[in-house]
């Protein structure tokens, strides 16, 4: 068990590394989201937007 919160604790890092991670993620689920949407656009309502 101590070696698990030693590995989390990231060497007294992990105020910067676990946000890090987590933006990463949040960003990767946008992308994600952003190519569905954009899948699912019709190509005609996309000239008007522009």
């Amino acid at each position: 068990m101590n070696q698990f919160v030693e590995w989390f604790a990231m060497g007294g890092y992990s105020i910067y590394v676990w946000p890090a991670y987590g933006l990463v993620g949040v960003v990767f689920v946008m992308n994600l989201l952003g190519m569905k949407w954009k899948k699912e656009t019709d190509p005609s309502k996309l000239a008007t937007m522009v």
